[in-house]
């Protein structure tokens, strides 16, 4: 068994795997908010998302660029340091993220504009804290 898996007898890539993990959570999701919307309608409520625009996209914007990030530095989920530099990090970015989007528009367009620049520094943070001597966390 080459780089793969396990499980009940059936060798899986661990690229499958992580494949398989994140529809999971996808379906998991939109099984919540389905559900959601279908209780608001069989009780005669208007159907919204619960929360503002902005709170949404705050949501979006930090499962987006932390995700990524958690998921580029993968061979770093091993390491203490790893973690509680994403955790200070996450206590920085979420303020600057509400008060951001208290002055910026939140629509279609600007909000992948302010995903890229977001997700572009935090990577760039990540790989200036783990400089060249933690390389090989990557």
């Amino acid at each position: 068994m080459l780089c793969g898996i396990q499980v009940a007898g059936f060798t899986m890539k661990k690229e499958t795997r992580d494949n398989v993990i994140y529809l999971t959570i996808a379906v998991a999701v939109v099984a919540i908010l389905g559900s959601i919307a279908w209780y608001q309608s069989a009780h005669g409520m208007r159907i919204h998302m619960p929360g503002s625009n902005a709170q949404f996209a705050t949501l979006l914007m930090i499962v987006g660029v932390f995700g990524y990030a958690i998921k580029e530095w993968r061979k770093a989920w091993r390491s203490v340091r790893f973690w509680a530099t994403l955790g200070l990090l996450l206590i920085v970015y979420l303020p600057l993220q509400i008060l951001l989007f208290r002055y910026v528009v939140v629509n279609i367009i600007t909000l992948p504009i302010v995903g890229a620049l977001e997700l572009f520094l935090l990577l760039f943070l990540l790989e200036r804290i783990f400089s060249r001597q933690h390389h090989h966390l990557r």
